[in-house]
């Protein structure tokens, strides 16, 4: 539809604005973790930088069809705004449990992640089925630019992946912080505090639907990809000045 920026309030701007900054970082830092396999050659980086990049995948809609209005004056229609806050959300748990089982479940990794992949797999032929015949069932139109809600479908999927993310974050956290490097214990606290802001954050969108607090919620996403950034990227020099 046929969008000028002229068209937004302050606060859709803001929301806006500050949604593309959130998904570029994710996409800067997962890239960043991705691009480490080409001089390390393990393949769980490849799916530790996926699960970061697809990890701003529910808000794909919003920042490209902001994108989209100030370039083109043109937000997406509803449809490719549903299909993008929803599709790839598998694509976050199955990444990030392979990545989890790899590291810290290594002789489990198959128990653990095949019953998430075949979990993923089933969601993926449902969505597609479901928003082939109305893509209302997957999402609903809230009256704004940048407003969608998820139908009980999505909406039990993504608190399944969030609950799930919740539980194995923490538990790869606290492996962190229990090491004997000072750089390693200090990353492990920063990637749990990226966790809980992240998972607070994702809780309150799915939830709450005000443009005020969803401005404030787009601001500790991207407070959390800075935490995250520096739970894989925190110099060890800055790590020693921590621990004194």
């Amino acid at each position: 539809m046929n969008v000028n920026i002229s068209d937004l309030t302050s606060l859709q701007i803001f929301n806006g604005f500050f949604t593309l900054i959130f998904v570029l970082i994710s996409f800067i830092i997962g890239l960043r973790i991705l691009l480490k396999y080409f001089s390390l050659k393990k393949k769980v980086y490849i799916t530790v930088g996926l699960t970061l990049i697809f990890l701003s995948s529910p808000w794909w809609g919003r920042s490209l069809s902001f994108f989209s209005i100030l370039l083109f004056g043109y937000a997406f229609d509803p449809p490719l705004y549903v299909f993008l806050m929803n599709f790839f959300v598998a694509f976050i748990i199955v990444s990030w449990i392979y990545s989890f089982a790899d590291l810290i479940y290594p002789d489990s990794k198959n128990k653990i992640f095949i019953p998430y992949f075949i979990i993923s797999v089933v969601y993926e032929v449902v969505f597609i089925i479901l928003f082939l015949l109305d893509y209302e069932f997957i999402g609903q139109y809230e009256g704004s630019y940048f407003d969608f809600s998820r139908k009980p479908f999505t909406l039990i999927f993504a608190l399944f992946v969030l609950g799930s993310a919740l539980i194995t974050g923490f538990i790869f956290a606290k492996k962190s912080v229990s090491s004997e490097k000072p750089v390693t214990r200090w990353r492990g606290r920063f990637l749990l505090l990226a966790i809980l802001i992240f998972t607070a954050s994702v809780a309150l969108d799915l939830f709450v639907f005000d443009p005020n607090y969803r401005f404030i919620i787009r601001i500790f996403l991207i407070i959390s990809s800075i935490c995250y950034y520096l739970g894989f990227f925190l110099p060890e020099n800055i790590a020693n000045r921590l621990s004194k």
